[in-house]
C-alpha cells in the first residue's frame, strides 16, 4: 500500500516546477484516490490501525503516511502561489477531508458519498491562491 502511495500520490505532487504540473497533479490525485479506495471497499488501512489496539505498533508508520501525503501536497500547492502556511493548512484540510469521507462513505454504504467529497476537495484545492 505504501509504495502505490508513494508512486502514484506522492511523487507526483512533489515534481514539476509550474502550476500546470501542480494542478494536474492534484487532479491525479483525487482521481487515484478515489479509484483506490473505491476498489476497496472504503478502508484505510492506516487509519483503521490508529482505532484499535495495533495503534501503538503501527503509530510511527501510519503518521509517516498521513505526513508524506500533508506534505507532498502543500508541495504542489505551494507551485500555485500558495504561501507556505495556507499550502500546508489547505493540505491538512484535503486529507482531513478525504478520510473523513471514506469514513462517511463507509457508513453510509455509498461510493458516491465519497466521491462527492473528494470532488470538493480538488475544487478547494485548485482554488485560486489568495492575493498576497
Amino acid at each position: 500500500m505504501s509504495e502505490w502511495f508513494e508512486e502514484r500520490i506522492f511523487a507526483p505532487l512533489r515534481t514539476g516546477e509550474n502550476t500546470e504540473n501542480a494542478d494536474a497533479a492534484v487532479d491525479a490525485m483525487c482521481r487515484e484516490t478515489v479509484d483506490y479506495f473505491v476498489s476497496r471497499e472504503s478502508v484505510c488501512l492506516f487509519a483503521a490501525m490508529t482505532l484499535g489496539q495495533e495503534r501503538e505498533t503501527f503509530a510511527e508508520a501510519v503518521r509517516g503516511y498521513f505526513t508524506d501525503w500533508v506534505d507532498a501536497l502543500a508541495t504542489a500547492l505551494r507551485r500555485r502561489g500558495l504561501t507556505d502556511e495556507g499550502a500546508a493548512s489547505r493540505a491538512l484540510d484535503a486529507v482531513a477531508a478525504i478520510q473523513g469521507g471514506l469514513i462517511l462513505a463507509r457508513a453510509y454504504g455509498d461510493d458516491a458519498t465519497f466521491e462527492r467529497i473528494v470532488d470538493r476537495t480538488r475544487q478547494h484545492l485548485l482554488a485560486p491562491a489568495p492575493r498576497r
